[in-house]
């Protein structure tokens, strides 16, 4: 089974606005982190987040799928 890491740097002082974002936004079945200024999703793949309004993010996100070994 492949899964789908998605992580965001928001821009400064827009990390909530980020999270709900992104919560809005997610697939249902995805499970969101965050932490200061970082906010992840990780879904099984096939999953897809389409990108933030550029004001809410420092950086465009990354994206990448991985498999689970254990």
């Amino acid at each position: 089974m492949s899964w789908v890491m998605w992580e965001a740097k928001a821009a400064p002082g827009q990390t909530e606005a980020l999270v709900e974002w992104l919560l809005s936004s997610a697939p249902e079945h995805a499970q969101v982190y965050r932490s200061t200024d970082r906010v992840v999703l990780i879904a099984e793949a096939p999953a897809s987040v389409e990108d933030p309004p550029a004001a809410l993010v420092d950086r465009p996100p990354h994206r990448w799928e991985f498999d689970r070994l254990r």
